[in-house]
């Protein structure tokens, strides 16, 4: 009775060990796949361009590009979004920016202007002269200036954070649950979400 017992609790660890094994040979079959190939591939590239637009969008973050001079009829003023404290100005019906209703005391409308980063010659902010005076203080122009709002340049550097994911993924490959869900990720969410952020810079 002991020895068939024995017997059969072997049968089960040898069967156990093979089960492991086949399971193992499946994983590091799985590994080379996404790996490898065509997918790798494709991988490899969107990690580089997603490199590439991350250096690119910190460079446009701390320089700037030229200034323009906006016109009458280029920008306007609205309240719709009913921010509180806040003027909405939009230049182009399509950049928005938001100025302190303070600040706007005084403006000169004929000194607005938008000065555009360096790469993607984007909005980054709008500026324009306010002046001032009372009985105590004399005549002064200040220069006062709004981030446009809805930026890539607002969200630095958890953008930056974010495109450099799959380059960790492609240094630390490891035969890992957490390589493959990172680059799942990737492909589902990083590298379409890149290809977005650029078409919004160009267009």
């Amino acid at each position: 009775m002991n020895q068939s017992r024995q017997e059969h609790l072997k049968r089960a660890a040898e069967q156990i060990k093979k089960a492991k094994e086949f399971e193992a040979v499946k994983e590091q079959e799985y590994f080379k796949k996404i790996t490898s190939g065509t997918r790798w591939k494709i991988f490899t590239f969107f990690t580089f361009f997603c490199v590439l637009l991350a250096l690119l969008t910190t460079i446009d973050t701390f320089v700037d590009g030229k200034t323009v001079k906006l016109r009458e009829g280029e920008f306007r003023f609205d309240r719709s979004l009913g921010a509180m404290d806040y003027q909405s100005v939009w230049v182009n019906e399509n950049d928005l920016f938001m100025v302190h209703f303070q600040n706007l005391q005084g403006k000169l409308l004929n000194t607005f202007e938008v000065t555009e980063s360096f790469i993607f010659r984007d909005y980054k902010y709008l500026s324009f002269i306010r002046e001032y005076e009372d009985t105590v203080t004399p005549l002064e122009r200040t220069r006062m200036y709004a981030s446009k709002r809805i930026s890539i340049y607002d969200w630095f550097p958890l953008t930056q954070v974010l495109l450099f994911i799959p380059l960790l993924v492609l240094l630390f490959k490891r035969q890992k649950p957490w390589f493959n869900f990172a680059q799942m990720a990737c492909f589902i969410l990083i590298f379409p979400g890149s290809l977005v952020l650029l078409y919004s810079l160009i267009f």
